[in-house]
């Protein structure tokens, strides 16, 4: 009897338990919501309904940010490069709204004595994002001011050092897309040699990173997913990521893939994407690659569908459908295309031609949502 009302504790106990995370995951939920649509009401500058938004927002340094930047109140060079780089790092936003954000509210520093290394970033990253929009002139253009700020500096200062070796990236993208290799090659191991000397791990991370694309141009497999590692290594060893840090995984997710018999390593990078929720969305393409790539019997085919408490890759690759409804559609279309791979290399011939088809549908509704 005694250990029977025992057990009814215990249980009552766990069900409190998970009625409370319940609780607390929807208020996460809510209150990432409450921040993203008061980040588009910013960048928008639909100022009516903010402060409706930064009423339902618990007390935190980032609410304090957005306090200010509604409030026109003065926000420092830091501040506005957390919040663009925040909005930058969304998906879900056209970056050219955070580009414009940016040219009408973030002036250049007026004290030319000491160099401003978050205005530095905040431009630097704009260049880099509007480059691989694919808008060449506009981060060419931006460039050039930037260029100019940063070069009124004397090098002889580390930090002044730092940010002029930075902001090579940006030619050394244009060799790689002139074909460029032994300029551009050059002058990333000239900025890596740099950022060696000065002991600077992000900025060996940023251009090991741009090694790599140029690693692939010459076809060294090997090389690349070495020095990915090395940057993954680096970028572990910081107290925050890197902005690169998702995207080297994604990397070597890629590289280890095409070379075949590293699918362990495979899972525990995929996993550790699926572990952030900001990049959990993304992950469901990277399983049903890795996926097309295993054997039926393999036993890390079980640990996915175990993953997702599915019993056969047709169910993995529904459930996939729906846990990944909020992609964009270029994304979406790379999901579904992935599962109709997928489906084919397990044998589910029929299915598989549905998603092909239904991966053809996405791709005209892309190209006619341009014209």
């Amino acid at each position: 009897m005694v250990q029977s009302y025992f057990m009814k504790f215990i249980l009552q106990i766990i069900l409190l338990f998970s009625i409370f995370n319940i609780i607390a995951q929807t208020e996460g939920a809510s209150q990432e919501n409450f921040t993203h649509k008061l980040e588009e009401l910013i960048l928008e500058t639909k100022t009516d309904s903010t402060n409706y938004y930064l009423k339902q927002l618990k007390e935190s340094s980032y609410k304090s940010i957005l306090e200010k930047i509604v409030f026109k109140k003065e926000v420092s060079y830091a501040e506005y490069y957390r919040f663009t780089s925040r909005t930058g790092n969304r998906r879900s936003i056209n970056y050219k709204k955070v580009s414009n954000y940016i040219n009408s509210f973030v002036e250049e520093p007026i004290n030319k004595k000491k160099i401003d290394l978050d205005y530095v970033s905040i431009k630097w990253t704009q260049v880099s994002k509007l480059r691989d929009e694919g808008d060449l002139n506009e981060a060419s253009k931006i460039q050039t001011t930037l260029d100019d700020y940063v070069n009124k500096f004397n090098d002889s200062e580390i930090e002044v050092l730092a940010a002029k070796t930075k902001i090579t990236t940006h030619q050394i993208v244009m060799y790689l897309i002139q074909k460029d290799t032994e300029n551009g090659k050059k002058l990333v191991l000239k900025g890596l040699e740099t950022a060696k000397k000065l002991n600077d791990k992000e900025l060996q991370i940023i251009f090991l990173y741009h090694l790599s694309d140029f690693l692939i141009e010459e076809r060294k497999l090997q090389e690349y997913i070495d020095v990915s590692e090395q940057s993954l290594q680096l970028d572990k060893e910081l107290t925050e990521h890197s902005s690169y840090y998702h995207s080297t995984i994604e990397h070597l997710i890629d590289a280890y893939i095409y070379k075949g018999g590293n699918n362990k390593r495979v899972v525990t990078l995929i996993n550790e994407l699926y572990d952030f929720a900001s990049t959990r969305i993304h992950t469901y393409t990277l399983y049903t690659k890795l996926v097309s790539h295993l054997k039926k019997d393999s036993p890390l085919i079980n640990e996915v569908l175990n993953k997702f408490e599915v019993k056969n890759v047709p169910e993995l690759v529904s459930k996939f459908q729906v846990l990944g409804k909020d992609l964009n559609s270029n994304d979406f279309f790379h999901l579904v295309n992935g599962s109709s791979i997928a489906l084919e290399a397990h044998g589910h011939y029929d299915l598989a031609l549905r998603y092909k088809q239904k991966a053809i549908d996405l791709t005209q509704k892309i190209y006619w949502s341009q014209i």
